[in-house]
């Protein structure tokens, strides 16, 4: 069954459309809550553009980078798919204890014409002047897309990716609560806070006919006895995206994840497992190959270095005791350490 779209994302497409002909304005925002179609609208501005326009598919992080070249190649796109830290060939470099943006010069920006940039509520001011600059260099026009209501770069108030007068805005939300009740809960507390409300309205287990997404609501001693069963079986082992555990403090998050690790990997003598999952609270992104960096633990031998990809979740493939004392914030090749495969 095809989907039709609805007056609000032909209105966006016509718009886009003709932003990318009259070629006046550099910015252009499809602003809208999850479930809205901004990606669905997205793909078919794309089919319908002149063939001789090249267009690239950004975003912040690599995980958003992978649910775009998913949709790339569902739809038979064929649009290159990169982070615009690549694209824009720009590297994290640690100066005086805090982390700053260099260019390397090498961007690619000049070989499209159109960038379509999805997260856009994760963008700091600090990398919206280097898209500035690449615009105004290379003469490429951006489509930005994403959620006011997503969390604010840190730091920040608000990206300020949201402030250009040039935006089409998405409201109506075109996935049915039938068919992810949890979508449903979101939207009735995103409402609820628009409106100020001072109370969240009343939570209910629900799940979707298939009974495969949903949201059920149980005591706490309930939940800790249903985690063995979800975060110990293949399921798990294939996809770690399956079962996620949420909190609202960092001390429950650390609560849980020893909890889960303990029942992986129940005889460990080390933080850490081979095979085991790691999630990192900045992204890595460099111009090379690897990045490695030095973690301090607990053990006695002093730092153990990481060896890790481009990615900012990975699965430890190898752990190498270090006998080094040795650390320094600047990246280096270096051959001890854990070894980090990508999770795709």
């Amino acid at each position: 069954m095809s989907i039709t779209l609805n007056d609000q994302q032909q209105a966006a497409i016509e718009a886009m459309l003709d932003f990318v002909k009259q070629g006046r304005e550099d910015i252009f925002c499809l602003i809208g809550p999850a479930g809205t179609g901004k990606s669905f609208t997205i793909q078919h501005l794309v089919k319908r553009l002149p063939k001789h326009i090249k267009v690239c598919f950004t975003a912040p992080t690599n995980k958003a980078v992978r649910v775009l070249k998913t949709l790339s190649e569902h739809q038979g796109l064929g649009v290159k798919c990169v982070t615009i830290h690549s694209l824009l060939g720009l590297k994290i470099e640690t100066r005086g204890g805090r982390e700053i943006l260099t260019s390397s010069g090498k961007s690619s920006m000049e070989n499209f014409n159109l960038v379509v940039i999805d997260e856009i509520s994760m963008i700091n001011e600090e990398l919206l002047r280097y898209l500035h600059s690449a615009i105004d260099l290379d003469g490429v026009q951006l489509i930005m897309m994403g959620d006011e209501a997503q969390l604010p770069p840190i730091g920040e108030q608000k990206s300020l990716t949201f402030a250009f007068k040039n935006s089409h805005y998405l409201t109506k939300v075109m996935r049915q609560r039938s068919e992810n009740p949890i979508l449903g809960l979101c939207s009735d507390i995103r409402q609820a806070i628009e409106n100020g409300a001072m109370t969240l309205p009343p939570l209910q287990s629900l799940t979707n006919e298939a009974g495969n997404i949903g949201i059920h609501i149980m005591p706490g001693q309930h939940f800790t006895r249903w985690m063995p069963s979800a975060f110990s079986n293949e399921k798990f082992d294939h996809d770690f995206d399956k079962y996620r555990v949420v909190a609202w403090r960092n001390k429950t998050v650390d609560f849980y994840n020893r909890k889960i690790q303990k029942l992986r990997y129940a005889n460990l003598t080390h933080p850490f497992a081979v095979g085991e999952p790691i999630v990192f609270s900045n992204p890595l992104h460099t111009i090379s190959t690897d990045i490695h960096f030095r973690l301090q633990s607990k053990l006695e031998k002093g730092w153990d270095t990481l060896l890790v990809g481009t990615e900012s979740e990975g699965k430890i493939q190898h752990i190498q005791q270090l006998e080094s004392y040795l650390f320094s914030p600047t990246p280096k090749h270096l051959s001890n350490g854990f070894h980090f495969s990508p999770i795709t």
